[in-house]
């Protein structure tokens, strides 16, 4: 039995370990996406449709960062928690 649960937590682990450098990988992306859309939007004057079109695009993408920053977070805990069980 306890092999089983080292084998399943050696599976979370390697899991958790590709999630985290897949997520980090598409929070780079995001960032940079974000970085132009903020420069796009301070090239427009406030309140125009440009500005607003940059505005809610670098909202969308805030929320995007904050979603895949809570994936990296959530499988860092999967990570941790596994590591006890191999240990």
């Amino acid at each position: 039995k306890h092999e089983a649960q080292i084998t399943a937590a050696r599976q979370r682990l390697a899991t958790a370990e590709n999630e985290i450098a897949y997520n980090r990988e598409q929070r780079e992306r995001l960032f940079k996406l974000l970085e132009r859309a903020e420069l796009e939007r301070d090239a427009a004057i406030e309140g125009s449709s440009t500005w607003e079109k940059y505005q809610r695009k670098a909202i969308a993408l805030n929320n995007q960062i904050h979603a895949v920053q809570n994936r990296i977070d959530k499988n860092k805990t999967i990570k941790v928690n596994a590591e006890k069980v191999i240990a």
